[in-house]
């Protein structure tokens, strides 16, 4: 976590925050693109995905060098996200989905079903609901 920590403390300070608020971004996409380029997005992903193949702990550890930083960062729910697909989805949206988001290209997220709370009910959401911004792809998961 010494890298993220040295990743964060480079990018982040008021005058970044300012700056990321101010030209209304929702998140420090230039920081993002340095945790990708580190392999730290897919900390918690297989292997096979292009991620590192660890396990959820290093994953806490890297929310709470997020946090410590207060890091502009959609991390949690893309990384959650992430999880539920690399653990229960098919071969095929592993392969569609997950490579993207290590590269920080594609940022997953969750939505909670009201009715309907299956995974497989998420994981065809998943494969039908995308919204662009910008360079970086965002994919919504759910109803």
């Amino acid at each position: 976590m010494d890298l993220a920590g040295r990743i964060m403390g480079d990018h982040l300070d008021m005058d970044r925050h300012l700056a990321v608020e101010t030209a209304g971004g929702w998140f420090d996409r230039e920081l993002w693109g340095d945790l990708a380029t580190a392999g730290l997005l897919g900390i918690a992903l297989g292997v096979d995905v292009g991620g590192s193949g660890l396990d959820a702990v290093a994953l806490a550890l890297l929310l709470g060098v997020q946090g410590s930083h207060v890091a502009p960062l959609p991390l949690l729910p893309s990384s959650v996200a992430a999880l539920i697909v690399d653990r229960h989805g098919s071969h095929e949206q592993r392969q569609r989905l997950l490579p993207d988001v290590v590269t920080g290209t594609t940022i997953l997220t969750v939505a909670r079903l009201q009715r309907q709370k299956r995974i497989d009910v998420l994981l065809r959401a998943l494969a039908r609901v995308r919204v662009r911004h910008q360079q970086v792809r965002l994919v919504i998961v759910g109803d």
